[in-house]
Formats: C-alpha cells, structure tokens, sequence
C-alpha cells in the first residue's frame, strides 16, 4: 500500500480566491469576500445551498466555469509549489480532489508543466462530496485513512477528511487564513510549499 497525498487545487496549486471572488459576485450581486470564504467551511456546494436557499443546477455550475475557466488560465501556480510536487512524487501518489471540474484542472496543469506530477485528477463532475471522492481514491489505492494526507487551504475539505479518517495539512497562502483553519483541527499548518515535504513526513510518521 503507498501513501497517498491528497491535494485541494484552487487555493493550494494557484491562489484563485481574488478572481474565483469576481466570477462568483456575478451570479450574487452583493456578495462580500467574507461571505465567499464562509461557503467554504463546509462542502461548497451545500454551503451555497444552505446560505442563499438556492439549488445549484448543472446549468448554475456551467455558466460558472465558462466565466472560471478563462481566467483561471491567466493565473501563475503558487510560488515554489513546482519544486514540491517534484520533491513528493518521488514518494507519494499525488491526487487532485477538488470541486472545479477535472477538464480545466489538467489543462492547466499541462500549461504550467505539472499535470505529471499526478496520478489523478478528482473533479467535481465526478462527484459534489469529497467524502466520496477521498473514498474512492482510498478504494482505489487500497490504502487506509492513516496512510493517507489531504492538503487544503478551507476548513471545509478538512471536516470532509475528517468524516474519512484522513487528517490535513492547512495551507496559509489559499482562501482561509489560520485562525479558520485551526477550527478544522489540523495536523499541522505550514506557511510555504517548502515546509510541505517535512510535514507529509510528519504527519505520516515516516
């Protein structure tokens, strides 16, 4: 069984909270930026849900990515995160679960000369619950929740690791900031992409 490295894309790879901001104000006018890191303390999908009284559609995600996806190829990934994946491949499987959808995950990740670094790609078309995805990947590697990691900048992919026995690394340079993150009970929180290979270790006691 290898240990796995589950990786959060936006926020951890390429800080898109700024623009991910913009897009989500025009389809929720009056939207405060405080208010779009709230969505993310839970499962984004129902914390949208929960907090506006909305269903997102398939057409709502749509409309979303079409406006997303541009602006997200414009964006540099976050500063030494190249130098890391490297580092950890050597060691890991490395998986992407995210929310955004896989498509434009890999499409960036090809620009930018990381999309290699990953075993898989977990978007949100294949399932809204990264309690699902986390477990399927889990299933996948035959590996179990201590011999796993996920690295995440929101309080809500941790409660989602928690419920499958996988403890997080918090990340200070996406959407939460640490105050947020220690509510999530982390592992550890680290402050640059460096620090990540000594405290996978850590965490993974290896």
């Amino acid at each position: 069984m290898k240990n796995v490295v589950l990786f959060d894309f936006d926020g951890v790879i390429v800080d898109s909270f700024e623009m991910s901001y913009q897009v989500a104000s025009e389809f929720h006018p009056g939207l405060t930026r405080e208010a779009q890191k709230a969505f993310f303390e839970g499962n984004i999908y129902e914390e949208v849900e929960r907090q506006t009284g909305k269903s997102i559609t398939q057409d709502d995600d749509r409309a979303f990515f079409e406006k997303y996806i541009p602006q997200l190829m414009n964006l540099s990934p976050v500063a030494g995160i190249s130098g890391t994946l490297e580092n950890l491949k050597n060691f890991y499987a490395l998986v992407v679960v995210s929310s955004t959808i896989s498509s434009p995950i890999a499409e960036y990740l090809s620009k930018h000369n990381l999309v290699h670094y990953f075993d898989e790609i977990m978007g949100g078309e294949l399932d809204r619950s990264k309690v699902k995805k986390i477990k399927m990947v889990l299933g996948k590697y035959a590996t179990g929740p201590e011999q796993a990691v996920f690295v995440t900048d929101t309080l809500g992919d941790m409660r989602e690791a928690t419920k499958c026995g996988v403890r997080s690394i918090g990340v200070t340079w996406g959407f939460h900031e640490r105050e947020r993150l220690q509510k999530g009970n982390p592992a550890m929180i680290i402050e640059t992409p460096q620090a990540l290979p000594g405290a996978i270790q850590t965490v993974l006691q290896i």
